[in-house]
């Protein structure tokens, strides 16, 4: 799903890179959604995650050998 998300522009792909406001909590920095989605994949950043999204089968690849199950 956040493939398709990732290749579409709509309010999903809005949402999804929005940033929250309000003041960071004191302690460690809690790790994003997207964040944890490129590492699943094996991707560096946002914008490779990105570009591996936008090959269908590349990203199928990527998220069939990620290695969290959900």
């Amino acid at each position: 799903m956040v493939g398709h998300v990732l290749r579409h522009q709509g309010i999903t792909s809005v949402v999804l890179e929005g940033a929250v406001e309000g003041k960071n909590c004191r302690g460690r920095q809690r790790f994003e959604y997207i964040q944890q989605i490129a590492e699943d994949v094996g991707c560096q950043s946002y914008s490779e995650m990105k570009r591996l999204a936008q090959d269908r089968n590349s990203w199928r690849g990527a998220s069939n050998q990620s290695k969290r199950l959900t």
